[in-house]
């Protein structure tokens, strides 16, 4: 009896610890999925940090051509202004260099005059003078061809001189308003259909999400100048790093495939509808806004909002 009490007892504490074992293997079970699950997200957080890296890194790099454009166009300006002070200070010589020719003429005209009046006719001296007189004049033609050359090049300095100013002052706009127009986004809503509901999630590989409407204002310290200036907007498709087109993919009409929609601000709120068809490719997209100056797109530093991220619609 004794035995069968012992063994009994054995048998009970055999199970406590297996059932213990179980506990404790299920809670290691857990653990390990609570930190792949963290695993996950901090590789997740990663990603999204070397994507803003890159798109940082391109902004920079916009504005660095910008700035180096500026530094550049300032050299050149350098340069001119000086070819134009050498230009007057030789103007001004030569200026008074006719004026001086002018008077030694009139001197020595004076002087023969002078001669003419004499008792004694010294043709010898008179015959001096007007050689030293037609000298002069030579000298005098000279100087007033150089004066002419040297104002005409004056002029073409002073208006490359007015050009690279304008550039400077437009490059220095443009960084301007690169830098500091602010976007305030009011409304995104992405849809099926054109004036259907408005969708909280897409799905890859589906074409759920046809339609996308946008509603937002521009601002700028320099109210005027962002004034009729020419935008684009882009959705991008960041897992494939490409442009969604406005309106999808055809190859037999390329023109209507635009990579995104161009307008114009006037001072109001623009209000956008950007439609694509197509199956959506990837979960993650984000909203651009370019600045479009002499057939180039700069993008803006506030002008670009992530509208979609894993499948699910930001709320704004």
């Amino acid at each position: 009896m004794k035995t069968s009490i012992i063994a009994f007892g054995i048998a009970l504490m055999m199970l406590g610890m297996g059932a213990f074992g179980i506990i404790k293997m299920d809670e290691v079970k857990q653990q390990k999925k609570v930190l792949e699950r963290k695993e996950f997200e901090i590789k997740e957080l990663n990603l999204l940090i070397d994507e803003e890296i890159v798109r940082s890194d391109i902004l920079e790099s916009d504005n660095q051509i910008l700035q180096d454009s500026i530094v550049e166009l300032n050299s050149i300006i350098f340069t001119l202004r000086e070819e134009l002070r050498a230009k007057d200070e030789k103007i001004a010589y030569l200026k008074g260099k006719i004026k001086r020719r002018d008077v030694s003429i009139q001197d020595l005209k004076d002087e023969i005059t002078l001669l003419y009046r004499k008792q004694h006719l010294d043709k010898n001296a008179i015959a001096e003078k007007e050689k030293e007189i037609q000298r002069l004049k030579n000298e005098k033609v000279a100087a007033q061809a150089s004066y002419k050359n040297t104002m005409a090049s004056k002029q073409a300095t002073s208006n490359e001189l007015n050009d690279y100013e304008n550039n400077v002052n437009e490059m220095q706009l443009l960084t301007e308003l690169v830098e500091n127009t602010k976007v305030s986004f009011i409304n995104v809503a992405g849809k099926k259909y054109k004036n259907g509901r408005k969708i909280s999630k897409m799905r890859k590989n589906m074409n759920g999400w046809q339609y996308t409407d946008f509603s937002f204002k521009m601002s700028n310290k320099n109210h005027r100048a962002l004034l009729n200036k020419k935008f684009i907007l882009k959705i991008y498709d960041l897992d494939n790093e490409m442009v969604l087109t406005y309106l999808e993919e055809n190859p037999l009409f390329p023109n209507n495939n635009l990579r995104g929609i161009p307008f114009s601000f006037d001072g109001n709120t623009i209000e956008l509808t950007y439609c694509n068809m197509q199956k959506k490719k990837s979960e993650n997209y984000e909203l651009r806004i370019y600045l479009v100056h002499d057939g180039e797109e700069i993008a803006l530093e506030k002008g670009i909002l992530p509208i979609i991220t894993n499948g699910d619609f930001i709320e704004i």
